[in-house]
Parts: C-alpha cells; sequence; structure tokens
C-alpha cells in the first residue's frame, strides 16, 4: 500500500537510526504476502477442481449416444 511505502521512504531518509523500524515493515509485509498467497493457493485449487468438474460432465454427455 501507498501508505506504507510513504512511511519506509520517510525512515529512509532519516539514515541508518531506522534501520530496525524500517526492517520491521519490510518484514510485516512479507507476512501479508505469505497469507494473500495461501488465500490465492485455495481459491486456486477450488477452481481447479471445479474445472475439473465441468470436464468430467462434458466428456460424459459426448459420449452418451445421441437419440435420433
Amino acid at each position: 500500500p501507498i501508505e506504507v511505502l510513504k512511511k519506509y521512504m520517510q525512515l529512509l531518509s532519516k539514515g541508518d537510526q531506522t534501520l530496525k523500524e524500517r526492517r520491521e515493515i519490510l518484514e510485516t509485509q512479507l507476512h501479508i504476502i505469505e497469507s494473500q498467497l495461501t488465500e490465492l493457493q485455495k481459491a486456486r485449487q477450488k477452481l481447479e477442481y471445479k474445472i475439473e468438474l465441468y470436464d468430467k460432465q462434458l466428456l460424459e454427455q459426448k459420449l452418451q449416444p445421441k437419440n435420433k
């Protein structure tokens, strides 16, 4: 987020006395990203499962004899 980046840049301009705070910001952002990745992976798995179900249904439709 922009606010976090602005804060980080302000701290950066203050020099090495803000190393600990900057590291904490980076670590927090890493945890947020890891959490988002986990959620995205779950969503991906659900979508892949759904697609597989659709593929099975489409294959079954294709294999069913057509009545004329």
